[in-house]
């Protein structure tokens, strides 16, 4: 089994309903997650009913403030985890990675006992349908430059919202904790799974074909800008990062 575990903050307008039954549809044995962080707007009433259509496949956590992507994916995982999925992943709320390429992914994860952790990367090949403002794109190579220094090892894309993670001890030891910034989590969650052995030993990134950059994301070029500065703070928490 499969849970996706999907955060959204004040997503009422920007949500596809449709989208996510698609998913449902192409993955028969995909469960979906929903986690209301806090929103202000009529999101959580639209994850609701959404989740009464399919009680047995959609459910909603909804988090009484606002704390942070990171913090919302770290609740739903642990959540999720008391159901025993043999996997988990988080996909963001707009779908940027459309559900063809979640199948992709996840068919991945499949192929064999070897793999822990299954990375979208939006890596922009001749062919691919990468649909990525360049603005954002020269951010984001940058924060992959100082991301990769941060862990130790090659990362092409810490940040894309594709992340598939098999449901293991390590897993469980790797979120106990809150992550020390709402925006850098993805470093210090793989920092964190690389010191239980995990990262990037049993790990792979997989270029996608498609993802499309969806108007109205919460992170700006700003928030992205600082997310570089507080890199320097997920080193130090993954110094002190027991094992």
């Amino acid at each position: 089994m499969l849970t996706v575990v999907v955060p959204c903050f004040n997503e009422e307008t920007r949500i596809e309903i449709s989208q996510f039954r698609q998913l449902l549809s192409l993955v028969p044995e995909v469960r979906l997650l929903f986690v209301n962080d806090g929103s202000t707007d009529r999101t959580l009433q639209v994850l609701e009913g959404f989740a009464a259509t399919d009680t047995d496949r959609v459910s909603v956590l909804s988090l009484p403030a606002n704390a942070g992507k990171g913090e919302a994916i770290r609740r739903g995982f642990l959540a999720a985890i008391s159901e025993s999925p043999s996997w988990m992943a988080y996909l963001d709320a707009d779908l940027a990675t459309p559900p063809a390429e979640a199948l992709r992914l996840w068919s991945v994860c499949q192929e064999g006992s070897s793999l822990d952790i299954v990375l979208g990367s939006r890596i922009q090949l001749c062919g691919s349908g990468i649909d990525r403002s360049m603005g954002r794109h020269i951010t984001g190579r940058v924060f992959a430059f100082f991301a990769a220094q941060t862990l130790g090892t090659h990362v092409y894309d810490t940040q894309a919202g594709a992340k598939f993670l098999r449901n293991t001890p390590a897993l469980s030891k790797a979120l106990a904790t809150p992550f020390c910034d709402r925006w850098s989590f993805d470093v210090e969650l793989l920092g964190r799974l690389g010191r239980l052995g995990a990262f990037p030993e049993r790990a792979v990134e997989v270029p996608m074909r498609n993802w499309r950059d969806v108007p109205g994301s919460k992170v700006s070029l700003r928030q992205g800008v600082a997310s570089m500065f507080s890199l320097w703070r997920v080193r130090r928490k993954l110094q002190a990062f027991r094992v």
